[in-house]
């Protein structure tokens, strides 16, 4: 990656839900964009925080966060990197921070900066205006007032036949594939250390990461682990929204022995997670000092998950390329699932125009969907995989 950072990531992704199909891709692309700047605004404050000691609140107080947590080999690395970067001519800062470049050190990298130098986009911008005159535009007015638990009338009226009956979405896996090894041994069988981590995020925008191992499988060789949970959302909203979105971004890895991404992405999905909620807050979609409870609406949560994957692949490439580590990534996948109420019920779009409808025996008994394919290809790896979203 050198000093560069790479273009934004395509969102390679699908849908399942009451009714599966393609991420609308206006509010995936509009995400990622946005994903892609708040990763330059993350190494603008990493920049602020190792060589100028700013921990202002904001992104600087967040940057301070994740990188005193780190083991000190990589805040080593990482002071290093923003030393490095901190003596960048112009046009090489405008190549690594974008428009981060033209705010003053004097500014602090807070919701102010976020509104003056981002503006949502139109498609999200008017799901949020057409909210205002709604129940819920209503009670978020009020829940911004209050800064506590929503109180609505509208909302206190769900009778008990409309209670919520979905309380988790799951991401299944079933089996993976060596098809093709990125083991360039000569004196051993080409082996892969399988690894595979699940970024998830529920419908009050809540991020989550999750890490299944494998093990060591040989190239042609499949390993089966049916029904195996690598990736968990649960359903938290709670003020009666519909319909609800989920996503689960998957990022395939082969790990070696002395691999340090499970720890940094640990510390790195926390500062995901505060940012994730600032802007929300920032851009009026929860109110500060008590979004749980908030729903995303669904085509915000889809404009999340882009972002959120785009900020991901960023974040995976500059680490990659800053430390010494054994590990590979061999792509990365998104599943966005839809919920328009909460009964176990799964609508499956096939193409062009068919529908494939999945139905609960009535019981609350786990509802699994039809099995979906992934392939993950990339150095010099090849992984097929099967999968599955569930819901209970």
């Amino acid at each position: 990656m050198g000093f560069g950072l790479a273009p934004v990531s395509q969102i390679r992704g699908n849908t399942m839900t009451a009714v599966e199909g393609e991420i609308d891709s206006a509010l995936s692309r509009a995400g990622a964009d946005q994903g892609h700047q708040a990763f330059q605004e993350f190494l603008l404050a990493g920049e602020r925080y190792t060589v100028g000691d700013l921990a202002r609140n904001g992104a600087e107080k967040r940057f301070a966060a994740f990188f005193n947590n780190l083991p000190k080999d990589q805040q080593t690395s990482i002071h290093g990197y923003f030393r490095r970067q901190s003596l960048l001519d112009l046009s090489q800062r405008v190549a690594v921070l974008g428009p981060y470049t033209k705010i003053p050190i004097s500014t602090p990298l807070d919701r102010a900066s976020f509104r003056a130098l981002r503006k949502l986009p139109a498609p999200v911008r008017s799901t949020l205006d057409s909210l205002t005159e709604s129940p819920r535009g209503r009670t978020l007015a009020r829940f911004k007032r209050v800064q506590g638990a929503i109180v609505d009338d509208e909302i206190q009226k769900v009778g008990p036949n409309q209670l919520p009956k979905v309380k988790h979405v799951d991401l299944l896996f079933q089996s993976v594939l060596v098809e093709e090894s990125n083991d360039d041994s000569i004196f051993t069988a080409a082996t892969d250390t399988v690894h595979l981590a699940v970024v998830a995020i529920n419908d009050i925008g809540k991020v989550t990461p999750f890490y299944t191992k494998f093990g060591s499988i040989k190239e042609g060789t499949t390993k089966k682990d049916p029904d195996k949970t690598i990736g968990t959302v649960d359903i938290e909203g709670t003020d009666g929204v519909f319909p609800r979105a989920v996503s689960f971004q998957v990022t395939a890895i082969e790990k070696d022995s002395g691999g340090t991404y499970n720890d940094f992405m640990d510390e790195a999905s926390e500062y995901l997670q505060e940012k994730v909620t600032d802007e929300l807050i920032a851009a009026g979609i929860v109110a500060a000092g008590g979004a749980i409870g908030v729903t995303v609406p669904a085509p915000v949560a889809l404009y999340i998950a882009g972002y959120v994957e785009s900020w991901v692949d960023d974040l995976i490439e500059w680490f990659f390329d800053l430390f010494e580590n054994n590990d590979d990534i061999i792509g990365e996948r998104t599943k966005s699932v839809t919920l328009p109420d909460l009964e176990f019920e799964i609508h499956e779009r096939r193409w062009p125009i068919f529908t494939n409808t999945i139905q609960g025996d009535g019981k609350g008994t786990p509802l699994k969907g039809s099995t979906f394919y992934w392939t993950f290809a990339g150095s010099g790896a090849r992984w097929k995989t099967e999968m599955n979203i569930q819901l209970r």
